[in-house]
């Protein structure tokens, strides 16, 4: 059967379980004690949700388990708090700057629109004062004409 090489997961599993025996650790996991075994000499890999409780459990970075890194510790920094530019993600992305800018184009707009429709809004109501006053001043035979 040919093994699947992640770094050393599974001596890094072992050396994890330390003394404890494997039937233990699999039980833990609630897997088979056979599937543990093949954890270990690299010939299965666990669920991810697997990875994510041995990682949990023991309190190492699925990393470093996993070989991506020198470091068994875990660290509760996402990998988007560890950049330099965090928070600063407009600035870093030209994408997000592209759609920043038609964000703010877009925006623009709105107000021009809105304020076009205040503006229209008012000469409406301004022109319907005028008309009623008009129309309370004129003659009645004249009424059905400014209707």
């Amino acid at each position: 059967m040919k093994k699947n090489n992640l770094s050393g997961f599974g001596a890094k599993l072992k050396s994890l379980r330390g003394m404890r025996p494997q039937a233990e650790m699999a039980a833990f996991f609630n897997v088979g004690a056979v599937a543990y075994g093949n954890w270990e000499r690299g010939d299965k890999q666990p669920s991810i949700i697997t990875l994510r409780d041995i990682c949990l459990q023991f309190k190492v970075s699925s990393d470093w388990l996993l070989g991506l890194s020198e470091s068994p510790k875990q660290d509760s920094m996402n990998v988007f708090e560890q950049r330099e530019d965090y928070g600063n993600t407009q600035e870093s992305c030209p994408e997000c700057r592209r759609k920043a800018r038609e964000i703010e184009q877009k925006k623009a707009i709105i107000d021009r629109l809105s304020a076009s429709v205040d503006k229209l809004s008012g000469s409406i109501l301004d022109l319907t004062a005028a008309l009623t006053h008009k129309k309370n001043l004129a003659p009645s035979s004249a009424k059905g004409i400014l209707c």
